[in-house]
């Protein structure tokens, strides 16, 4: 997918929408959907070469290690973590061979690098799909 695209303007309205509301994951939004979410973008995230770090205390978690997996709504804060990303200015998308990647980190309130992230544009697209399947009761 080209980044002129007309069909990634329309799947990313809804994108955006959903990653900017702050309610995405509501009361309807049971531990067991939760926990089913990290669980399905835990397999969809185990399918490419991607890198998620995570930063502890300076402690810098090597690329391809996900310390986010280890807790079981690690789905809920790994979309909390692309938000911020994008929200406030940290993400760039790059081409490469097999399509478009986004790289986003996120910084704590005293600017400490937190998180940083890197995956096709399209898992983004495929963790919305998984989130509404979900909460239509789909799955």
């Amino acid at each position: 997918m080209e980044l002129n695209d007309p069909t990634l303007y329309d799947a990313w309205a809804g994108v955006l929408s959903w990653l900017y509301d702050d309610n995405r994951f509501g009361e309807a939004w049971t531990t067991g959907r939760v926990r089913l979410f990290t669980q399905m973008a835990k397999a969809l995230m185990g399918k490419a070469n991607w890198t998620i770090s995570k930063i502890y205390d300076k402690k810098y978690t090597p690329p391809g290690t996900a310390a986010v997996w280890m807790r079981k709504d690690g789905g809920k804060e790994l979309i909390h973590h692309i938000h911020n990303g994008i929200a406030h200015g940290k993400s760039r998308t790059t081409k490469q061979s097999d399509g478009l990647w986004i790289f986003l980190r996120d910084f704590d309130e005293k600017e400490n690098p937190i998180a940083q992230i890197r995956i096709p544009m399209e898992y983004i697209t495929r963790l919305h799909r998984i989130y509404g399947q979900i909460e239509r009761g789909e799955i």
